[in-house]
């Protein structure tokens, strides 16, 4: 399962330095929302938010963030 807070940004940011994304960015990123979106990810390193991402189906679920006094 797969959550994220509401002001979550997803991306690639290797693909700024010019570096092939890491840690199954190329491999994982394609299962999840398809061939054609994830190249254009890694090709771009356009950055989504946590309600496009859930829309793409990088996240399950979106929850509320958490204030500073509930924190632990």
């Amino acid at each position: 399962m797969r959550l994220a807070s509401e002001n979550a940004v997803f991306g690639l940011p290797e693909v700024g330095l010019g570096i092939i994304p890491g840690y199954g960015g190329t491999q994982r990123l394609p299962r999840l929302v398809g061939t054609g979106r994830a190249l254009e990810f890694i090709a771009t390193g356009r950055r989504v938010k946590a309600d496009e991402a859930e829309r793409l189906g990088l996240v399950n679920r979106i929850v509320p963030q958490a204030s500073s006094s509930t924190r632990r």
